[in-house]
């Protein structure tokens, strides 16, 4: 799959503008995911609901806060749900009970099949990274590449401090790995 294809995978947070181009290609309501928001939650949730799910599908993690929401991804999702155009303010206090938010996270996470970033899916994550370090210049390309991979086989992505730390572990090792061959190879 094309870069393009991930251009928001990883992402903790909304950009600042968003074209109509990457608001129709990325952060689109299906019919099923508007009617499945219908029938969970109360008509003042919708909207606030279907922003979490257009980012968890795009970004492949939740979001927490919404500090800036381009326009027209809000009067999209608003208007998904026949519903008043919400503002950021009214977002922000509707969230100030965390419980509300992790609620809404959870049934997001549900209703797009997101597995948690669990011990086995770490592992099998170390291990691909060992693999790809192998071809890595820099660390950075081992972080994208595992944020594409836990975004293809549909696991939450974590915290970008834990995948920065497993992919330095494995370009560590491969690192390694090679001063070790050197050595073998070249006499003191």
């Amino acid at each position: 799959m094309s870069a393009f294809a991930y251009r928001y995978v990883g992402r903790e947070e909304l950009p600042a503008r968003l074209t109509e181009f990457d608001l129709r290609q990325f952060f689109q309501l299906t019919n099923a995911d508007i009617a499945a928001i219908r029938e969970r939650f109360r008509a003042d949730r919708f909207a606030a609901v279907g922003l979490q799910l257009v980012c968890l599908r795009a970004f492949g993690r939740p979001l927490d806060r919404f500090a800036a929401v381009p326009r027209n991804l809000l009067r999209y999702v608003c208007e998904a749900f026949s519903a008043p155009l919400l503002s950021i303010a009214s977002l922000k206090t509707l969230y100030q009970r965390r419980p509300t938010l992790y609620e809404h996270q959870q049934w997001v996470k549900e209703h797009l099949g997101i597995k948690a970033f669990d011990v086995s899916s770490q592992a099998a994550l170390l291990e691909m990274l060992r693999v790809q370090a192998a071809a890595a210049a820099h660390v950075d390309e081992l972080v994208a590449a595992a944020q594409r991979w836990l975004y293809d086989r549909c696991r939450l992505i974590p915290g970008q401090r834990q995948i920065t730390d497993l992919a330095r572990q494995a370009f560590s090792a491969y690192e390694e790995q090679m001063l070790a061959a050197v050595n073998r190879a070249v006499p003191a």
